[in-house]
């Protein structure tokens, strides 16, 4: 099946064709500016490359532009990021990969035409979980798969730079001396954020900026804790933490380390006797190379002991938005890890304060690369007490970190 775009609106699960020559929604040719995209996404312009498909995550907005998710005909690459969606699935003619890594915003113009068959809603939210849960930093992927995808990206990107500089100088005469000006203007901008960014291995240092607190509220379910205050240990506990910890030692696979550690930190966070269960999550982050792993360990220490200095840091922000979304605010919770090597890992949260349980939806969390461009998005749905990001970086890697509500929005940025 082909549906022509027009006045097709594109739905969520459904799967489009992209237009190969980039078009804006507004009467301006572009094609002047090809000379601006990756060798990839030109090669895909010129017609050298294969059609590339998207399926649609969110409906148009007021500005028709729809977030998507990339998919691609290189199932050689299929992993636990790449899900493998068969042509029974999709209606179409081959299998595709859908890349959940790999998220963008795009304008409704250049999908050509819905193709195949609308995914099923178990599929479709399948998919959003994969991407939810595996919110590694883009850069990350040092294959040159993964750096192709990125650099196709540009097709998204650039008509959407263009058009948003258009609009704001299509009123003035001298559109080329104003759009230098704004040029030379973001480059100060950005000096200027680089120098105000938040060194984040300070904190390992016990320096910190005052707005950022060692403790606010609690993301609600966000981390299940047992026991609550009671530190009377049973028999049955000492000796479930003994066993557990045995398992640990001999287990290899790291599904069955991830439920291991979880288990210890449930246990041992309502036992008086849990130094042996400190020690071997301790051995755990110093030995794993899995993220997963390191992160299930990490907050397993944080329930048993949260300020052990095997877990790093984390500080936690109240967001400003000069006034309370619907009464209420959110925080931003950002925990550094050291890894092997110069690498750490760090986690992005945002949750709810006051009386509020969940977030409120559609709001945002990005995750940007030094330049502002959007490596990764995360969207509340109804009922999410908190989102997050996992991902790891090098010392001196810069990013940013951007927080949004409809036209409200506010940006940190760090350098690890």
């Amino acid at each position: 099946m082909r549906i022509e775009t027009g006045n097709v609106k594109p739905k969520p699960g459904e799967i489009w064709e992209i237009r190969r020559v980039p078009q804006v929604p507004i009467d301006l040719d572009i094609t002047d500016y090809e000379v601006l995209y990756s060798d990839v996404a030109r090669s895909f312009i010129q017609g050298y490359a294969s059609s590339r498909y998207v399926i649609i995550i969110t409906e148009p907005d007021a500005c028709q532009i729809v977030t998507v998710m990339l998919l691609s005909g290189e199932i050689n690459y299929s992993s636990n990021v790449n899900i493998l969606i068969s042509r029974e699935l999709s209606g179409l003619e081959q299998d595709f990969l859908a890349e959940t890594w790999l998220v963008v915003e795009m304008f409704v113009c250049n999908l050509l035409a819905a193709v195949g068959q609308r995914l099923s809603l178990e599929l479709y939210h399948y998919l959003m979980d994969v991407s939810d849960n595996n919110q590694q930093l883009s850069r990350e992927c040092v294959s040159a798969f993964c750096q192709q995808e990125l650099d196709f990206t540009d097709i998204f990107h650039i008509p959407m730079n263009i058009y948003h500089h258009y609009q704001k100088y299509r009123d003035r005469i001298h559109f080329t001396e104003h759009l230098l000006t704004d040029i030379v203007t973001l480059q100060q901008e950005l000096g200027a954020r680089n120098q105000s960014r938040i060194m984040l291995t300070n904190w390992l240092k016990n320096i910190f900026e005052h707005e950022w607190q060692s403790f606010i509220q609690k993301p609600q379910l966000a981390i299940a804790v047992r026991g609550g205050n009671n530190q009377h240990s049973s028999c049955s506990d000492i000796g479930e933490i003994t066993t557990i910890i045995q398992k640990m030692s001999a287990e290899r696979e790291e599904y069955q380390l991830r439920k291991l550690a979880k288990r210890l930190g449930e246990v041992a966070s309502g036992s008086a006797n849990n130094s042996d269960a400190i020690q071997a999550l301790i051995k755990l982050l110093q030995t794993t190379q899995d993220d997963e792993t390191l992160w299930t360990g990490v907050e397993s220490l944080w329930q048993i002991d949260p300020g052990n200095v095997a877990v790093g840091v984390r500080r936690v922000k109240l967001i400003d938005w000069g006034m309370y979304i619907a009464g209420e605010g959110v925080a931003l919770a950002v925990a550094l890890v050291p890894k092997l090597g110069r690498k750490f890992g760090v986690l992005l949260q945002v949750y709810p304060l006051g009386r509020e349980i969940y977030l409120p939806p559609e709001l945002q969390l990005s995750l940007l690369d030094e330049s502002g461009k959007v490596l990764r998005i995360v969207t509340a749905r109804l009922a999410d007490v908190y989102i997050q990001l996992k991902f790891s970086g090098e010392v001196g890697e810069r990013f940013s970190v951007r927080i949004s509500l409809g036209v409200a929005e506010i940006i940190e940025d760090f350098i690890i």
